[in-house]
């Protein structure tokens, strides 16, 4: 059972890293799928359409682009987010860590004078009978 407790303890001094390396796939699409907007929104700004239905269908592929484009920086914005608030709370579980670690030692150390003071009384009270018997028996 410590050793269970132990695990749950331990569980989330990894999730920084862990998130981190389940987002780098993320980030790597999104900063690539920025490239491409940039290179798209390059290419829609040298179109020159002949008609209105031409010049409609440029501008909406333009705010398609500038859109993807934002929701990729807010992406890269939450993830950075993310990224800096897991690794708070590492640093949090660390402490909370450090002091169940010292919470148990003080228990362990309690219930050992618990159980020596029980022994010394024990023992006094043998003492005292003894000494008592010893007493009575002159």
């Amino acid at each position: 059972m410590e050793q269970d407790q132990r695990d749950k303890r331990l569980k989330y001094l990894d999730i920084n890293q862990v998130f981190h390396n389940k987002t780098t796939d993320i980030r790597l699409r999104c900063k690539q799928s920025n490239r491409a907007c940039e290179e798209f929104a390059k290419t829609l700004a040298k179109a020159r359409p002949k008609d209105a239905e031409g010049f409609e269908k440029v501008e909406r592929m333009k705010e398609y682009v500038l859109k993807t484009s934002q929701l990729n920086d807010e992406i890269l914005g939450l993830l950075d987010y993310m990224h800096g608030f897991l690794l708070d709370l590492g640093n949090d579980a660390q402490i909370l860590i450090e002091g169940a670690v010292l919470r148990d030692k003080l228990m362990m150390q309690s219930d050992t004078i618990e159980m020596l003071t029980s022994q010394r009384e024990e023992d006094f009270k043998t003492i005292y009978e003894l000494r008592k018997d010893q007493i009575n028996s002159k």
